[in-house]
């Protein structure tokens, strides 16, 4: 008996673990799906994936910033991919250091969706965006300029989506 019980420990043992390896697996696998591999940002498909859960409750709430590098392709032609990806990377960490949910869902576009009390200081949010790109503009050690154009909006009674609001903040 106590042979017995001594393979089921170990037999449960090593099913537990591999189980655990599994899941280990599965969450890298999820995370790769969700995340831009240049900026570490939320790509395209979770921008995708969270706005199509926004419930109309929630859209009362939501404010949308629309952001584009400019002179990526003059970075690219004129110095390289690798100085126009470090141009990238530059500008995602300035703009997810000032939004919290942020995607890259284009070569040089970036997205943020805000909610609820964020959406009252967007204005604040945008400013403090552009003095932090000022702040990396001036530091002499960087070979690159960053200009990030921005635009952005909030929920309009009688909006019936997010795209409304999306197509706002690209216009402005």
């Amino acid at each position: 008996i106590l042979i017995t019980m001594a393979v089921n420990i170990i037999y449960s043992s090593n099913t537990l673990v591999k189980d655990i390896e599994e899941i280990q697996e599965n969450n890298a696998y999820r995370e790769i799906a969700l995340k831009d591999k240049l900026t570490g940002l939320y790509n395209r498909y979770a921008f995708e994936m969270d706005v199509s859960k926004i419930t109309d409750l929630e859209l009362e709430y939501l404010g949308i910033v629309s952001m584009d590098i400019n002179n990526l392709k003059y970075y690219n032609d004129n110095f390289g991919h690798l100085q126009g990806d470090k141009l990238i990377k530059e500008a995602a960490k300035i703009i997810s250091s000032v939004f919290p949910r942020v995607y890259r869902t284009g070569g040089d576009e970036f997205v943020a969706l805000v909610f609820y009390d964020e959406v009252e200081i967007l204005d604040e949010k945008k400013e403090t965006l552009v003095r932090k790109t000022i702040v990396y503009n001036k530091d002499e050690s960087h070979d690159i300029v960053l200009e990030i154009a921005t635009g952005y909006s909030k929920y309009k009674f009688g909006d019936k989506s997010y795209e409304q609001i999306l197509t706002r903040s690209d216009a402005e």
